[in-house]
């Protein structure tokens, strides 16, 4: 169903307080066909049960820790079965009374096409003083639209379809907590700077960007990445 993880959340006593992660892998599949993407898309989906059985058995295991528990939303595209993700929030928030647990934060990792689906929104909106919602967007229309594609349409590009949303969203839960995946290539590297400053046009609080593993990037390529960053601290300067 899932797995548990530690996360640092502050200190107590001087030390660090471990606030644990419960991940749950909500199904195997997605509507996007993204090329660099390294998951194997099975098709296979969770099902509440298990997620309730491996909740349970976590809280159980972190009996008498009475801290925050962090609830951890992941694929494939997990908005592809709103259900599960409500069913997941749902059973975390009892067996967080059950067990003296402060609260619940939810996250979510979205491809962002499917934030206009009612079902999707009902469940954001439950939520939404929970939820911690990740969208991914890379940087400008055209380098998304190169690589992040419907899988029903591998010619179609899904940022248009992304992005619509956004308004929406961060109205519903809070720019501070929605944040932005910005995942490069080495084709995008000379786009960096504009592609952040697309995301941040977009009202984008947050913004991460990561580099495909898979890839080579030489010297050179390094060089223009401090080239790109010097853009963007250069304009906030």
């Amino acid at each position: 169903a899932g797995a548990s993880f530690g996360n640092v959340t502050g200190r107590k006593g001087g030390g660090m307080s471990i606030a644990p992660l419960y991940q749950i892998m909500t199904n195997l599949n997605c509507n996007l066909d993204c090329h660099y993407c390294y998951e194997q898309k099975t098709g296979k989906q969770n099902t509440v049960g298990n997620v309730r059985t491996f909740l349970a058995s976590l809280f159980k295991r972190d009996e008498g820790n009475t801290g925050p528990v962090l609830i951890d939303l992941i694929g494939g595209e997990p908005l592809l079965f709103p259900e599960l993700c409500r069913a997941a929030m749902e059973v975390a928030n009892e067996l967080a009374v059950k067990y003296g647990r402060s609260c619940v934060h939810g996250s979510v990792s979205s491809n962002g096409t499917l934030f206009g689906n009612p079902d999707v929104r009902s469940f954001i909106e439950d939520y939404r003083r929970q939820l911690n919602v990740g969208v991914s967007i890379d940087g400008t229309r055209e380098m998304h639209d190169r690589h992040r594609v419907f899988k029903s349409s591998p010619t179609r590009g899904s940022y248009d379809q992304a992005v619509e949303n956004l308004p929406w969203l961060f109205d519903t839960v809070g720019r501070r907590n929605v944040t932005c995946k910005h995942t490069l290539t080495p084709e995008a590297v000379p786009t960096m700077a504009d592609g952040y400053f697309n995301l941040v046009d977009l009202g984008f609080a947050k913004i991460i960007q990561n580099f495909t593993f898979e890839d080579a990037y030489d010297l050179d390529c390094g060089m223009l990445i401090f080239e790109q960053l010097k853009t963007v601290m250069d304009h906030w300067a």
